[in-house]
């Protein structure tokens, strides 16, 4: 069984450093981009490639809980120290509502900027800080993460 989660959990970790390579990536051009329109698209990119990793996550909890790999649970409940009080299915999917939030708001934007709402607008606004401070966070502490 110990074989076993360590293959799951290398796999686990390759596909989320993957999707960490092309968020980093993507961070790059957020930064360096000046067009609104088109940062806006790259954030999107961005937040789906994170929809993605939690995605990852949830699938290899799900398995790790069938399989009683509780040593690799432990393992994935680091990717979540930031959530207080719930069990790491729970902390997974709050993460995965938030994010697909995000994209909603942000694709309704991209769609159509006019028909977006004060509070859409002030939420949008809040999302692209959230992201440029990520992109700034991987260009400062992960600069060799390509």
């Amino acid at each position: 069984m110990l074989n076993y989660s360590r293959s799951i959990l290398g796999d686990i970790l390759r596909e989320v450093v993957y999707t960490e390579k092309v968020k980093m990536a993507i961070s790059q051009e957020i930064l360096m981009v000046k067009n609104d329109c088109v940062r806006q698209e790259l954030i999107y990119n961005f937040l789906s490639y994170e929809l993605d990793k939690h995605e990852i996550l949830e699938q290899a909890a799900i398995m790790a809980l069938e399989k009683g790999e509780y040593d690799l649970l432990k393992q994935l409940e680091l990717f979540y120290k930031h959530c207080e009080g719930l069990v790491l299915l729970d902390k997974i999917r709050t993460e995965i509502t938030h994010t697909e939030l995000f994209l909603e708001t942000v694709d309704k934007a991209l769609e159509d900027v006019d028909s977006i709402s004060f509070v859409e607008r002030r939420l949008i606004k809040e999302i692209n800080k959230y992201v440029v401070t990520q992109a700034r966070y991987y260009s400062h502490y992960h600069p060799g993460l390509h």
